[in-house]
């Protein structure tokens, strides 16, 4: 029994980048929907003591009217999610202004 229960957490665990951005993704759209998301883009996912942050980029117009997402550049903020590594489970989800 010990070792099912091993197995079976390990199946349930986030293993890489990929799948975090595959759950945060639709939660995100959700919450503060799909145009939104896709200005945000591209999502970047960073894992730090089994917990997933995923995070939108910040872009902005810049002076001549193109879309950059170069640091610094603009003021704003991302949506940010955190999801647990070894069960899938979303922590926060908040957007920053």
């Amino acid at each position: 029994p010990l070792s099912l229960a091993t197995n079976s957490s390990k199946e349930n665990r986030i293993p890489d980048a990929a799948t975090a951005l595959k759950i945060a993704e639709p939660a995100l759209i959700k919450r503060y929907g799909k145009r939104q998301i896709d200005y945000e883009r591209p999502l970047t996912a960073t894992l730090e003591n089994d917990i997933w942050t995923v995070a939108g980029t910040l872009c902005c117009p810049d002076r001549k009217g193109h879309r950059t997402c170069e640091p610094y550049t603009c003021v704003g903020g991302v949506a940010v999610l955190k999801l647990r590594q070894r069960d899938g489970k979303i922590l926060s989800v908040i957007h920053y202004k």
